[in-house]
């Protein structure tokens, strides 16, 4: 049983918890690996590229999900419109995660994106 669920099929295969992705992957255990593999090969290319001038806004974060998990899922990089819990745990209804990520990065541009003034 998935610790996820959704009234939605955009996302999983139909009756399964599967996401759908582009390598018609519907085994949990080999999606979970190659997710996990693509996180870790997205985690060295990215952290390889920080320095103090990276922005740590909205653009940043949907590039990062789109290159991390582009090639495997058709949703990546792009903010999901159906509501998603896990478990007994609400997400962040569909309705307002565009405003809430808006209100989130004026918070952290108002605070130089957590960057060390000097």
């Amino acid at each position: 049983m998935s610790k996820y669920s959704t009234n939605t099929s955009y996302i999983y295969y139909p009756g399964t918890d599967i996401p759908i992705n582009f390598k018609d992957i519907k085994d949990k255990e080999i999606l979970d690996e190659t997710d996990r593999t693509l996180l870790f090969a997205s985690y060295m290319k990215f952290n390889k590229k920080l320095n103090s001038k990276t922005i740590f806004d909205q653009n940043f974060i949907i590039k990062l999900h789109k290159e991390t998990f582009g090639k495997l899922y058709p949703f990546a990089g792009r903010y999901r419109n159906k509501n998603v819990t896990k478990g007994e745990i609400n997400f962040c209804f569909a309705i307002n995660i565009q405003s809430e990520m808006d209100r989130l990065f004026n918070e952290l541009k108002e605070e130089g994106y957590l960057k060390k003034r000097q």
